[in-house]
């Protein structure tokens, strides 16, 4: 879903060079006389280099590894056929880019170095046993976290130091505008759809509904059903849906449809079809009604708001249930907590509020807990 954002960038940012662009989106594009030779600069996904031969790409001097932490795991097939295309290539640079190199514990960082520095950690197994929790679980070994030996931690910390270049918020803040971040709590049992309905009412009575609203879930069957009961009672706004079912280039289009629209909308999507390779700081609000077990895609998400092409404030809500939201809440924070001594990611024990206003402490943020 990045191709044709990276497209979009490179024309952007490099108008004086006359460069030759190809984005790959299928293998019917390498039918073409040249295609891949002529060539300066290559878009392809992991999903089709697998399904091609390296060898097709042994001219490349330069790779990047866009989102490298859809590398992180070595078994995968799309690892491989990237092992076996730097290999192949031998290019005279290779990068990584991230925003989230670790998700739960160091072993996520092992491949995504691999690639690029080549055995400067070892095997993999022989990393895992020094800088993470190795245990037997009866049946075999599993990596259950980071280290407890906090001499192994901070050796991690120090290596990855060395070989990983970290742009931090606190570098771009000046290049951004402010970030607002709110927890709306909702009172008793109300479902997903009880919570947003409830809430953009209460908006609409107070005239602070915004013109553009983007509302996050985590299930795709949430979203579908939040775009129903939306049309029932907004019917006099647009209201779009964007889902895993869409391919890259369809959510592409209706993004670039929708920042330019001039009408009222609701963008209803799942924060897995949004994460990566969207830019939606074109809306005026975020609302997130369903929070994610994996911190990695609720950061990502929060990306797409605020970012070097934002030109207003952004608005952040999460509609937090006082039950099953605090749970997920929680579990998130724990992920968070073990990884932050590694590469400075900051938590609080308190609320996933209160973890974000630290991590965007360099911001001016203002926090607002409210009941509706």
């Amino acid at each position: 879903s990045v191709r044709l954002p990276w497209y979009d960038e490179i024309q952007k940012w490099f108008q004086n060079k006359n460069f030759e662009i190809k984005v790959i989106e299928t293998q019917k594009d390498l039918s073409e006389q040249g295609t891949i030779t002529n060539i300066d600069i290559t878009i392809v996904s992991y999903s089709i280099i697998s399904r091609i031969e390296a060898y097709v790409f042994q001219q490349w001097q330069s790779i990047i590894l866009d989102e490298s932490h859809f590398l992180k795991n070595p078994k995968s097939t799309r690892s491989k056929v990237v092992r076996d295309l730097l290999e192949v290539v031998k290019p005279k640079i290779k990068v990584a880019l991230t925003a989230t190199p670790i998700a739960n514990d160091p072993k996520d960082a092992f491949n995504q170095l691999d690639l690029i520095y080549n055995k400067r950690f070892g095997t993999f197994w022989k990393s895992a046993n020094r800088y993470s929790l190795v245990v037997h679980n009866g049946f075999g070994y599993e990596i259950m976290g980071i280290t407890p030996n906090e001499d192994h931690a901070r050796e991690f910390g120090f290596r990855l130091s060395k070989l990983v270049h970290r742009v931090t918020k606190a570098e771009a803040a000046p290049f951004l505008p402010p970030l607002i971040i709110r927890a709306q709590r909702g009172k008793g049992s109300e479902s997903p759809i009880q919570k947003i309905k409830q809430y953009l009412s209460d908006l609409e009575e107070g005239n602070s509904l915004c013109k553009k609203v983007c509302i996050l879930t985590h299930l795709r069957e949430t979203a579908h059903l939040l775009k129903e009961k939306l049309e029932e009672h907004f019917s006099e706004r647009e209201i779009c849906l964007i889902t895993g079912e869409s391919s890259p280039k369809q959510r592409h289009k209706e993004i670039e449809r929708l920042s330019r629209s001039i009408e009222d909308s609701f963008i209803v999507a799942t924060m897995h079809s949004v994460s990566h390779g969207i830019d939606l700081t074109f809306c005026d609000h975020a609302i997130f009604v369903e929070l994610d077990y994996k911190p990695v895609e609720v950061i990502q998400t929060l990306g797409r708001f605020h970012r070097l092409t934002s030109t207003k404030p952004a608005l952040i809500d999460f509609l937090i249930h006082k039950e099953s939201d605090e749970i997920v809440a929680q579990a998130i924070l724990k992920k968070l907590s073990n990884v932050k001594e590694l590469i400075k990611l900051t938590a609080s024990e308190k609320s996933t509020v209160e973890a974000l206003e630290k991590d965007f402490k360099d911001f001016e943020i203002k926090i607002e807990i409210e009941e509706y």
